[in-house]
């Protein structure tokens, strides 16, 4: 199958998402091409001409009197349609999947090619948003079923379909809480089971209800933490090792590539008291390129929480090194940044930054009415952060010990994202947007990775099925799908094809 990919260009967001979908689908012996004016995923690219040059400005009428988000006139438009319409022409595609534009949805759905939309969280119920779900075979959602971030594709729930959070550590992440790899971290939306389980006898804990028992019963070595003693690393893949080491001087093993560290909760700091050491717990300051709305909100958290010893991923300290070993994590509520997070199972206080169409205050704010990370509201103070964080670091419930990050879907997620993009291509997603009923249909569908065929053939499959409050419910199949529907749509960008 040959499969086009647009990606937007602001940020790295839709890039590493794109990147983390894309190398499924390669997997499975799809031929990708990633097309962009910004950065893209590594293979087949086409790279697009700007559509927002300032030469251009000022731009007249770029949103075609409210019905489209970004198609100035006189603008440099004309270049880049007309390079996706070669790569159209040239390349024959049998679907392409659009994160995120309002504008090459249409375009590529004029020239006679089925479209994947990728939704994003917000109120999007304007106009061109309207113009792009109506014309897509099928809107991708990177969020579990359920989560109430997008009422307005209500109406379109015959073609949305939530797949769970995408994160390039999905089935990777090492810790205590991480979801375990090639399991089904999800359990049916219609499920009456608790994601997550308490401690074991034996000292392990599922691994956010993945089915995985990552073991957190391991000590630490003697003097681990400032002594410079090897701290194995909890759970996590066996992708070998390198030696490595944080700045106070404690080696971790971690995992060749990828991830993994100290376990939680393991980190001291020697003090000037000579051998005497000071437990602390380590947090992580996670934001996206764009930095915090304000600058000085992370100077006044590490002030106004002490004891919680701040880290901020850099070149020395990957961002899945910290997530691995962090007791808490104050992140902005991007969805890859929360994807992420929910890999690695750590509670985390979520401070929306401003977004259009309020997608991070929405999301943060769904997030908290889920119990499954603390969401603030925009504007949040760094006495509120700290509040937050003291909330989460006293216990008490699922969200202070991550393990409500199961809810979030991420293993599996990568696998059900390829499926509905494939299913798009052969003519609609509906069966996957309807889901089916788990208590009759649990048995025709286990064991099979495109359960929903295997159901269809079966003769037994029940569209349309809808509980009350009007979700879908589903059957988890082979591939861990948590069957889905009503989800969001498309984001818009600062100023490209949207």
């Amino acid at each position: 199958m040959r499969i086009g990919y647009y990606v937007h260009h602001h940020g790295r967001g839709h890039a590493t998402r794109a990147g983390v979908i894309g190398a499924e689908l390669t997997r499975r012996g799809h031929v990708i091409t990633y097309l962009g004016s910004g950065a893209l995923p590594d293979g087949d690219q086409v790279a697009l001409a700007s559509d927002a040059d300032e030469a251009d400005a000022p731009f007249v009428d770029p949103d075609a009197g409210g019905r489209l988000h970004w198609a100035p006139l006189g603008g440099g438009y004309a270049e880049r349609s007309a390079q996706i319409a070669a790569w159209v022409t040239q390349a024959r595609p049998d679907v392409v999947v659009v994160d995120v534009s309002v504008e090459v949805s249409a375009l590529v759905r004029l020239l006679g090619v089925p479209v994947v939309v990728v939704a994003q969280p917000g109120r999007r119920d304007d106009a061109p948003h309207a113009l792009a779900f109506d014309l897509a075979a099928a809107v991708l959602a990177p969020w579990p079923a359920r989560l109430v971030v997008a009422p307005h594709l209500e109406r379109h729930r015959d073609k949305t379909v939530e797949v769970g959070g995408l994160s390039r550590f999905a089935g990777h992440a090492a810790g205590p809480n991480a979801a375990g790899g090639g399991s089904s971290a999800c359990a049916s939306p219609n499920s009456s089971e608790s994601v997550a389980s308490g401690p074991r006898a034996d000292g392990s804990r599922d691994a956010g209800g993945c089915g995985v028992a990552a073991d957190v019963s391991q000590s630490t070595a003697p003097g681990a933490g400032s002594g410079g003693a090897a701290i194995d690393a909890a759970g996590g893949p066996s992708l070998g090792a390198r030696r490595g080491s944080d700045s106070d001087g404690a080696a971790v093993n971690v995992p060749e590539g990828l991830s993994a560290g100290m376990p939680r909760g393991a980190f001291s700091d020697a003090t000037s008291r000579g051998a005497q050491e000071i437990p602390r717990v380590r947090g992580v300051l996670l934001v996206g390129g764009e930095g915090w709305d304000d600058a000085e909100l992370p100077g006044a958290v590490e002030r106004a929480v002490p004891q919680v010893h701040w880290r901020t991923p850099d070149a020395d300290h990957p961002v899945e090194v910290l997530l691995a070993t962090a007791d808490v994590v104050v992140t902005h509520a991007g969805q890859n940044a929360l994807a992420d997070v929910a890999a690695f199972g750590v509670p985390a206080v979520v401070v929306p930054q401003e977004r259009p169409f309020d997608e991070q205050a929405d999301m943060a704010r769904a997030l908290d009415d889920a119990g499954i990370a603390r969401g603030l509201t925009l504007g949040a103070t760094a006495d509120e952060v700290a509040a937050g964080i003291r909330e989460l670091l006293a216990g008490g419930d699922e969200r202070s010990t991550g393990r409500a990050w199961a809810r979030w879907c991420v293993d599996g997620a990568v696998d059900r994202a390829a499926d509905v993009i494939e299913a798009a291509a052969r003519g609609g997603v509906a069966d996957l947007a309807a889901g089916t009923d788990a208590d009759d249909l649990e048995g025709a569908v286990r064991g099979s990775r495109h359960g929903i065929d295997d159901v269809a053939r079966a003769g037994v499959a029940e569209r349309g099925v809808r509980e009350a409050g009007g979700a879908a419910r589903g059957v988890e199949g082979g591939s861990g799908w948590p069957a889905a529907t009503g989800a969001e749509a498309p984001a818009l960008g600062d100023g490209t094809l949207q």
